[in-house]
């Protein structure tokens, strides 16, 4: 009896670190994925977001706005920014991408001398379907770089 428990044991552990070499060989069951998009101009329309306090460096106003993207991929960035009620903003969108779209939101600090925001991708569709990771934004060159995490 000790001796099937000791083989049992063994077998198990084996099994165990068998099963743990397969992940992390395998990433995890994610593809990593980089896109370097470039927006041009962009159409956007203003609204009043009464929510803010009072010296929000926004001054209570939101906006939604679309731009057509080109780079390693074509199509069009919407989004949608509001400020919320402290100094912060929380933009929501899609890259709506030739080959799919790529859903992401990104709340942060409402900086106008600050060019730069970085945010997540929350999901996607077609070749993006199940799609998670990072993107950052440098606004003043108006470019975007979608950090992808997407399942094997």
């Amino acid at each position: 009896m000790k001796g099937i428990t000791v083989v049992a044991l063994a077998l198990g552990i084996a099994g165990t670190a068998l099963g743990i070499i397969a992940l992390d060989e395998s990433g995890g069951g994610f593809e990593d994925q980089t896109l370097q998009l470039t927006g041009g101009k962009d159409t956007r329309v203003e609204f009043h977001a009464p929510a803010t306090i009072e010296g929000h460096p926004l001054k209570g106003t939101a906006w939604s706005s679309n731009q057509p993207i080109d780079g390693d991929r074509t199509g069009e960035y919407v989004r949608t920014c509001i400020p919320v009620p402290t100094n912060e903003i929380d933009c929501s969108g899609s890259f709506l991408l030739d080959d799919g779209d790529v859903e992401v939101d990104l709340t942060e600090e409402a900086d106008p001398s600050d060019a730069t925001s970085d945010g997540a991708i929350i999901g996607g569709t077609q070749a993006y379907d199940g799609a998670v990771g990072s993107f950052d934004v440098d606004w003043k060159q108006n470019s975007y770089t979608l950090n992808l995490k997407l399942p094997d």
